[in-house]
């Protein structure tokens, strides 16, 4: 596969722990992903409130995610 030429697309936003589980989760499922924090920004910035962290995936890989990210969305509501 060819990933290089491929487009990341983000996929979920979210808590810091949350992302890494759902990371966890699509791996199980072999669709790499990568997580964006924007933690440090926000404290350099001044800002110390919590931030929110994005998943990216892969474009070719959306078709593949979807249900998994449906499902994970369920559980993460609970």
């Amino acid at each position: 596969m060819e990933f290089y030429n491929d487009k990341l697309v983000l996929a979920y936003t979210g808590s810091e722990i949350s992302a890494t589980i759902l990371k966890e989760y699509l791996a199980e499922s072999d669709i790499h992903s990568t997580i964006k924090n924007e933690k440090n920004s926000s404290l350099s910035a001044g800002f110390g409130t919590a931030s929110k962290c994005e998943v990216y995936i892969f474009e070719h890989d959306v078709e593949k995610a979807k249900p998994l990210l449906e499902e994970f969305a369920k559980t993460d509501e609970e």
